[in-house]
């Protein structure tokens, strides 16, 4: 902070020096695309300029640099744990909670709720829905959609978590549910962490297992879904069911 030159007042034989700081005369640095906001929604706003303002970094953008270098993704910056951001040159604490506040604020917008009554009328309505829940998650997790007679959804439930590669399920896990709600119909759906969407042969197996099931008990299985990073696999679409 610069302070004002002193001026002496005199004033009833007592010496006033005015000491109050004052601050520089130059512009905000910060100001350069909040300013620009005034006549650009920020939809326009490229990732790179987001990242800026979040970061609060407008004309020097070094910190924005280095994640770019250090991540190549947003996805992979937004699985990047605090330590992993605080290693970046001249990141703060306050910048890193804000960086990771955004990215799970971002979550929580994308993870509409399901409600009693909804339906689906494909499988990528399914993988929208999901996707911004599974995507995160280090482990396989199995969940199932229980639908009545018009394809309405009863109810959502994970029944399975597993490792990072594999997700053990049984039946007995996949059906207790669906008998409890009187479901007739039902999806199942599953995350794969390593980004690939593509079936494995022990998700191809199990789906034929529990389709034999199904068909004993009267529950219809309308598809499978393996949601990976940005794309997924429907099993029905495949003409797998």
């Amino acid at each position: 902070m610069q302070k004002r030159a002193s001026v002496s007042k005199q004033q009833d034989n007592v010496t006033y020096i005015d000491t109050t700081p004052h601050p520089p005369t130059h512009p905000d640095p910060s100001t350069t695309l909040i300013q620009a906001l005034a006549s650009e929604p920020l939809a326009r706003l490229s990732e790179f300029e987001l990242l800026q303002l979040i970061l609060q970094e407008q004309e020097t953008p070094d910190i924005a640099r280095q994640l770019y270098r250090r991540f190549a993704t947003l996805r992979e910056m937004e699985h990047a744990g605090l330590g992993e951001l605080m290693e970046i040159e001249r990141m703060t604490l306050c910048k890193a909670a804000a960086l990771q506040a955004a990215f799970a604020l971002g979550r929580k917008i994308a993870c509409k709720p399901l409600y009693r009554g909804q339906t689906f009328v494909s499988s990528r309505d399914v993988y929208l829905a999901y996707a911004p829940k599974l995507n995160i998650l280090e482990q396989e997790t199995f969940w199932i959609l229980l639908l009545d007679q018009r394809n309405r959804v009863l109810k959502q439930q994970q029944v399975s978590q597993g490792s990072i590669n594999r997700c053990t399920i049984t039946p007995r896990e996949i059906f207790t549910p669906a008998l409890r709600e009187k479901a007739v119909g039902m999806i199942l759906l599953h995350n794969h962490p390593s980004g690939d969407p593509e079936p494995s042969t022990h998700d191809r197996k199990l789906t034929t297992q529990l389709r034999e099931v199904s068909v004993l008990l009267g529950i219809k299985i309308l598809d499978h879904i393996v949601v990976g990073d940005q794309s997924y696999v429907s099993f029905a679409d495949r003409g797998w069911l």
